[in-house]
């Protein structure tokens, strides 16, 4: 039995231990008529930020009202990946165990799959993809976490992640500090530029809809990427770039388990990790516009386009899970990738957290890492007072957040999106939905033989006919230098990655290290392009790629490390706030 086929019986004969847990029972609505209960912080949203907060501050003897406006634990795909340095955050919030009963599967580190290509010239895009051998890769692995066993690899763990979200919830639900209330935060209550409390639409026994006002010392937006409040407490809107659509696979034969799994594409790239002993998850970056699926393009793209650039073990799962055996394809789930620079408005009684303050893109798996260190360090920096109520010093106390957490959110964010921006946002782009609707249709696509991508796409389309513009490598002098960072990013982490991630999985963050590992990317670049074939075009290709390195790193240094995170809300200073009469004296 070869490796492959003893890994797939290996995963066929796993069980999955995870039973369902009971249900969280939400608090009654209050008697009508009754004045409104005040507590010492109210957190809407009960995801992986706002779950963890409102249990930190319970075990701080702070009363807490949770919100949520579903209970039941969320079908997403979003957060299935926690870093290294998101399980230590966890576990020094006594949330560890969470982890535990879930399927949760470790990863010691990432395996990056790479077409094969010329050897001689790094400007080559042509490889054989019909075999064994279509694919080059390198495995990385997590560096040791010398605060937990030296010279052992960090583990992060992959798992469904409404199961990790009603663990956390449970967990807060069993505080009896906090009152946990399934219901729909529709309003903040602001008195002036301070926000008071919440109001929130709770079913009552009848099933009627029923608002409720419930005061608060602080309240914490904790509502997620579609935030509706974000307009009132940030200054910086997301960003649209690309999509993700996922796949789940089954049973697939992993030359190396436990790893996640990064597959460069042309114009796109694929992360691949396990969340459960015989379940794949398979997340496929999309340039914007996402292909339509109701004329199969996005099933057309997704065939034509990205499966002959999958290595050879993924072609039959990925096939079952985009078409059917009668040849209709099946719906794919499919999620915007926002990037939101924090930038949160200073007003009493208010802050954000989680993703209604800060996003990046999803490509290296930090948002949990991210949203958990942000939790502790509000916790710590709240912890040393005796109370909510007193605004000033609660923003005193918070106003060096943003100056903490910089170490971790800058290094996670810049990597993210310089990582996107070498390997993604150059040297091509994907099919227009018109473009795509010259493939073969979906049925045919589904029994013919694996193409060639670009430029070797022809064979699939009537002879005589055109190849769609977008599947052509795209002019010489744009695309060479982006292919060479790219290639130049892959040959060093073969070399050095275990110290990139590092930073990637937050064990060791730290801004100024990669700002060197970057460099000496773009470095290493130019080296290759000069010494592969001396010209003086070579220079000039070799000048554009450190230039193309230098305009992707530079704003993003500015923004993550130099640009103003908070500033104040309208009239948070109003003289006439008895805390700000306080502060005058």
């Amino acid at each position: 039995m070869t490796a492959h086929a003893a890994a797939a019986a290996a995963a066929a004969a796993a069980s999955e231990d995870y039973i369902p847990a009971e249900p969280i029972i939400s608090a009654p609505i209050p008697p009508a008529g009754a004045p409104p209960v005040k507590y010492d912080a109210i957190v809407a949203g009960a995801g992986i930020a706002g779950a963890s907060l409102a249990y930190n501050l319970a075990r701080d003897g702070r009363r807490v009202l949770l919100l949520e406006r579903d209970l039941r634990d969320p079908d997403t795909f979003r957060g299935e990946l926690l870093q290294p340095g998101g399980v230590r955050a966890l576990q020094r919030m006594g949330l560890g165990q969470c982890i535990a009963g879930i399927d949760a599967q470790a990863c010691h580190g990432y395996v990056v799959y790479r077409p094969k290509v010329d050897p001689k010239s790094f400007e080559s895009q042509k490889n054989i993809v019909d075999g064994s051998d279509t694919h080059i890769f390198t495995q990385i692995p997590y560096p040791s976490d010398k605060d937990h066993i030296p010279n052992t690899p960090a583990t992060g763990y992959s798992f469904h992640h409404g199961r990790l979200v009603g663990n956390l919830r449970r967990r807060a639900a069993a505080h009896p500090n906090i009152t946990i209330v399934e219901a729909n935060v529709v309003d903040l209550l602001e008195d002036g530029p301070a926000i008071i409390g919440v109001k929130y639409r709770q079913k009552n026994e009848a099933g009627e809809l029923v608002d409720v006002i419930a005061h608060g010392d602080l309240n914490f937006d904790c509502c997620g990427s579609f935030s509706r409040f974000r307009a009132k407490l940030s200054f910086n809107k997301p960003v649209y770039r690309s999509h993700f659509a996922a796949l789940l696979l089954r049973d697939v034969p992993l030359p190396l388990p436990n790893h996640g799994m990064v597959i460069m594409c042309n114009s796109s790239l694929v992360l691949c990790y396990a969340i459960s002993p015989r379940e794949l998850r398979m997340l496929i970056d999309i340039p914007d516009p996402l292909p339509t699926q109701s004329d199969e393009s996005l099933a057309r793209y997704l065939l034509a386009h990205i499966l002959p650039q999958l290595p050879s073990f993924l072609h039959g799962p990925f096939r079952e899970q985009v078409i059917r055996s009668d040849g209709s394809p099946i719906p794919i789930r499919s999620v915007p990738c926002q990037l939101l620079t924090a930038g949160a408005l200073i007003r009493p009684g208010v802050f954000c957290l989680g993703d209604s303050l800060n996003m990046r893109h999803p490509l290296t798996g930090s948002g949990m890492t991210v949203a958990f260190t942000d939790v502790l360090i509000v916790s710590d920096l709240l912890r040393p007072l005796d109370t909510l109520a007193d605004t000033g010093r609660v923003i005193q106390a918070l106003s060096s957040f943003y100056a903490t957490r910089r170490r971790v959110s800058a290094s996670m964010n810049i990597l993210a999106q310089a990582l996107y921006d070498v390997f993604c946002g150059g040297g091509g782009v994907r099919p227009s939905d018109e473009e795509l609707l010259q493939f073969p249709p979906v049925k045919a696509l589904s029994n013919c033989p694996l193409p060639m991508f670009a430029p070797s796409l022809r064979p699939l389309f009537p002879p005589g006919a055109d190849l769609p513009n977008s599947l052509m490598a795209p002019a010489e002098r744009h695309i060479l230098p982006m292919v060479a960072l790219r290639n130049a990013c892959f040959r060093y982490v073969s070399r050095v990655g275990t110290d990139c991630l590092g930073i990637l999985g937050g064990i060791t963050p730290n801004p100024i290290r990669l700002l060197v590992h970057f460099f000496a990317v773009a470095i290493f670049s130019v080296v290759m392009i000069l010494f592969s074939r001396p010209s003086p075009r070579s220079v000039a290709t070799a000048f554009s790629a450190f230039m193309g390195a230098s305009n992707i790193i530079f704003p993003l240094i500015w923004d993550h490390m130099f640009a103003t995170h908070s500033r104040q809300g309208p009239d948070a200073l109003a003289p006439g706030r008895p805390e700000n009469k306080a502060k005058a004296m």
